[in-house]
């Protein structure tokens, strides 16, 4: 029989990864400073997401001898023989400008200057068309069968591993799959068709997006980037800080039924009914998240208010909400044009007409009459949140949409109190929180074709303890 398992080899990347992992200074060469008024050594570190390098201006031979803030030029380091490009670097402290250096210091020929920076590499063209594979230390294990259809097994030169699913845009086909080593976890996205690198980290950041919003794992931080020809022969490598990590209890979904309700009726209900997003489903999630900015937008809103305060968590939901009911607004206003476009303008037209003959006698009436004809396809704003669940044909309750009719008061962190008689501020503002949530589940999923359930938070928290017939 033919093993049709795909393989991936990370033969000799991992010196690489844990070397930039460390926050340890690490003393590298640098090799082009003397154009550029640098000389010496360079003392290379790594705060949080970011870089910098501690270098040694010379005076007269640097226009940032005596300034502490600015854009240089890019410069080469050589770090344990790999020679990296520093591009984009800006000085963030100089210490001329210190008020801890002795007044003799300022006479002095030279002075330390520490440079900021999220990205180097080792090709210098981000446009040469090869594979490539973006690998991110994950802070959280991650499983992908509870969350994915469709895993499958793939193989490293030491063993066989369950965690990989495939996604595709436009027409693109990338891996994602999960490893560990020496007992930390790795998530990588692989390019299995030849591209240039820009071009799959915009893809890449889709699908993390896209991965993130599902599992509640939205792997950032720092990602390693490695490029190979078509004879796997590595060609580039770039290391690039990224934007913090988030990790969230919440997620949409959860195939296993005994992870989510402790009611021993629920386990047996659910076992054989519940399921995750195939791998068609992530595919047209995250082609919706790198076609539409809007949809980006909102799924990133939602995954960073999953980890903000309960003030801030329940006012991001609502405005995630309103951004995706307004999404929908413009797919069910195309869907008007394409039906019935003569029609609907002919009838705009013909009482723009009544209006403009009875203008004289309108009189100061006429500007609004005028726009309210303007208006005359906008809904309410609590029809339009509404639109939605109508137009993907989601049935909600009182609950949902008493929650959705006090949306701004969520938004502006009002007390609640004297809303809702008798419930506690905080655990309604976070029962609240958790249906808004919910909702937004329900939209996203269904509208890239998920047909089966998400889980209902706060059924899952009662912390209002209200008894309903929610599922």
């Amino acid at each position: 029989t033919i093993d049709n398992t795909p393989l991936k080899d990370f033969e000799g990347l991992f010196e690489i990864i844990h070397l930039f992992e460390s926050t340890n200074k690490i003393t590298c060469k640098l090799l082009n400073g003397k154009s550029l008024g640098f000389y010496g050594k360079a003392i290379l570190s790594r705060i949080k997401n970011n870089f910098t390098v501690e270098l040694t201006v010379l005076k007269n031979l640097n226009p940032f001898f005596d300034r502490d803030f600015g854009k240089i030029e890019d410069f080469e380091l050589q770090i344990q023989g790999i020679q990296y490009l520093i591009k984009d670097a800006h000085i963030i402290s100089n210490s001329i400008k210190s008020n801890s250096i002795k007044s003799n210091s300022i006479k002095s020929n030279s002075t330390k200057v520490t440079v900021k920076f999220y990205t180097f590499q080792k090709n210098k063209s981000n446009f040469d068309y090869f594979s490539h594979l973006l690998i991110l230390p994950s802070a959280e294990d991650i499983s992908f069968p509870f969350y994915l259809e469709d895993t499958l097994s793939y193989k490293t030169k030491e063993r066989c591993i369950m965690g990989l699913v495939s996604c595709t845009i436009d027409s693109f086909n990338f891996d994602l799959f999960i490893f560990s080593k020496e007992g930390k976890c790795y998530l990588a996205v692989d390019s299995t068709n030849e591209m240039e690198l820009t071009i799959f980290q915009n893809y890449a950041y889709s699908i993390l997006i896209g991965f993130g919003y599902i599992t509640g794992s939205f792997v950032q931080n720092i990602g390693f980037y490695f490029s190979y020809d078509r004879h796997k022969k590595l060609q580039g490598i770039q290391v690039q800080g990224k934007r913090k990590s988030v990790y969230t209890l919440l997620s949409p979904i959860y195939k296993n039924p005994y992870g989510v309700f402790q009611n021993q009726d629920y386990h047996e209900k659910y076992y054989d009914i519940i399921r995750g997003l195939t791998s068609s489903e992530l595919s047209k999630l995250c082609q919706l998240i790198n076609d539409s900015e809007e949809i980006k937008v909102i799924i990133l809103l939602i995954l960073e208010s999953c980890a903000a305060t309960q003030i801030i968590q329940p006012a991001g939901f609502a405005v995630a909400l309103e951004g995706f009911s307004a999404f929908i607004k413009k797919e069910i206003e195309k869907e008007r044009e394409k039906s019935s476009p003569k029609l609907s303008s002919k009838i705009l037209r013909d009482l723009k007409m009544v209006l403009t003959n009875n203008k004289e006698e309108l009189g100061d009436s006429f500007d609004f009459f005028s726009k309210k004809i303007e208006q005359i396809n906008q809904p309410a704003n609590k029809d339009t949140l509404l639109k939605p669940f109508e137009y993907l044909k989601i049935p909600i309750n009182e609950l949902d949409k008493q929650t959705i009719d006090h949306r701004n008061d969520l938004m502006h962190g009002r007390d609640l109190k004297s809303i809702f008689e008798g419930k506690n501020n905080d655990r309604y503002r976070f029962s609240a929180s958790l249906r808004l949530y919910t909702l937004l589940s329900a939209l996203i999923l269904k509208y890239v074709g998920f047909d089966n359930r998400v889980i209902n938070h706060p059924k899952r928290s009662d912390s209002l303890n209200i008894a309903t017939k929610e599922e």
